[in-house]
């Protein structure tokens, strides 16, 4: 008996997903098989590649997994692994879900970065305490350039009013000046009201406003 060779449409995952798009989108039934996950879709002829659901699989089964480990999902393998929770790490349940303590995974990796979904795994990323300190030192200098500021805007506001008073005693003072040490007036007044009123004033200036020809 002749054995018939079967083969499916195939390739990595991407690039699926980059292909079979539009025009080109999986007809109906047709199976697509992920050469780099081992995961396989079967098309509806209307949904491109990427939004198609996986068929559904058995139960997951971790090989080599021991008593204490986590399932953590790795995106560079396209598969879940069994691993161990660092020294300081618990697994804890907060109003969010489940979390692990004091995590300190590289955040760029899949499922390593905060999640708030309740009954999701949260990762927390611990703050040491010489983050905390740098935190603290940047936030006293902020507070010590605001106010700075704000003390700097006092002065300008207290040097503004000074200047203000300055200018109205100065204005006090030239009025002053004027009606009780400055006499102003044609020279017909001023012989007849001055001269002759006999009320020249020590230390008063006449000025006369005209100029008279005689």
């Amino acid at each position: 008996m002749k054995i018939q060779v079967i083969q499916l449409k195939r390739g990595a995952k991407l690039d699926l997903e980059r292909l079979l798009v539009d025009a080109n989108k999986p007809a109906a039934g047709e199976p697509i098989f992920e050469s780099d996950t081992n995961k396989l879709k079967i098309g509806n002829g209307i949904d491109n590649y990427i939004n198609l659901p996986y068929v559904a699989g058995g139960d997951i089964v971790i090989e080599d997994a021991l008593d204490g480990q986590i399932l953590m999902y790795s995106e560079a393998e396209h598969k879940w692994k069994a691993v161990d929770l660092a020294d300081g790490q618990s697994i804890e349940y907060g109003e969010n879900g489940l979390k692990i303590a004091n995590f300190t995974g590289d955040p760029s990796q899949n499922g390593l970065f905060p999640m708030a979904n309740n009954g999701e795994i949260i990762w927390q990323q611990p703050v040491t305490p010489e983050e905390l300190e740098d935190a603290v030192s940047r936030a006293k200098d902020q507070a010590d350039r605001a106010e700075q500021r704000a003390n700097d805007a006092l002065g300008a506001a207290v040097r503004s009013e000074v200047a203000a008073n300055n200018t109205e005693a100065f204005a006090e003072q030239t009025a002053e000046l004027y009606n009780n040490k400055f006499w102003y007036g044609t020279y017909s007044q001023y012989m007849t009201n001055v001269i002759g009123a006999g009320k020249l004033t020590e230390g008063t200036i006449y000025f006369i406003s005209d100029n008279p020809s005689d």
